[in-house]
């Protein structure tokens, strides 16, 4: 395939294949092996936004990959208009507040309890094995 001996950032890639899974929107991802070991599940556009022919830095990879994004979003406030005090607001308050709503209830989820009610016996069980009562040496 065309990834096959191309640079993610640091690594190189070895093997690439289609991945059954899709992106939130429907489109391809890639699961692709690299050099080191590591295996990641990459959604296409991403994965191709970042590779190089030569090594390159997590920091040039950042950028690679964010580019594309970036220029998204710039379309979508070119299109809908919005004042710049809107923008502003949206960013600096709106985005990080939902991010932050969603990751708190994922992990609530997750956790099934609220944060105020875990223990370090709690994060022990997950880090042995899930939910299990098994004892663990992971020393939390």
């Amino acid at each position: 395939m065309k990834h096959i001996d191309k640079y993610y950032g640091p690594l190189k890639i070895v093997k690439s294949t289609k991945s059954k899974e899709k992106s939130y929107l429907g489109k391809d991802k890639m699961e692709v092996e690299f050099s080191n070991g590591d295996i990641k599940t990459i959604p296409l556009e991403i994965l191709e936004s970042g590779l190089t022919s030569k090594i390159s830095d997590l920091t040039a990879l950042r950028e690679a990959i964010t580019t594309d994004t970036v220029l998204k979003i710039i379309t979508l406030l070119l299109e809908t208009e919005l004042p710049l005090e809107d923008v502003e607001y949206m960013y600096s308050q709106r985005v990080p507040l939902s991010i932050n709503d969603s990751l708190k209830r994922a992990s609530e989820k997750l956790w099934n309890k609220d944060m105020s009610k875990r223990t370090l016996m709690d994060v022990e069980r997950i880090l042995v094995d899930g939910k299990s009562k098994q004892k663990s040496t992971s020393k939390v």
